[in-house]
């Protein structure tokens, strides 16, 4: 998985998600945002880098993604299989 330079200066578009699990799926959470990133998102146009942390205390996991864009970020999620890939299971 591409890694993430954070600067002020970028411009591309950065989304940061947190998620509140119960600690004994935080694993799970973890294990599917990377999956999803490296067979699906990585893949899509636009895509720059993804950072998935699982918090100390068990009940958090937080995604920091970057796109070459807003646009391209809106365009994954127009497509079929992006969406299909961001749902719950």
């Amino acid at each position: 998985m591409p890694t993430t330079t954070i600067d002020a200066n970028a411009t591309v578009a950065t989304l940061i998600n947190v998620f509140t699990v119960e600690p004994a799926r935080q694993r799970e959470l973890v294990d599917l945002l990377v999956a999803a990133t490296e067979e699906v998102m990585r893949h899509r146009p636009g895509f720059v880098a993804a950072n998935i942390h699982a918090g100390a205390e068990g009940t958090r996991v937080v995604n920091y993604a970057q796109w070459e864009s807003a646009d391209a970020f809106r365009a994954m999620l127009t497509d079929p299989r992006a969406r299909s890939t961001c749902r719950p299971r």
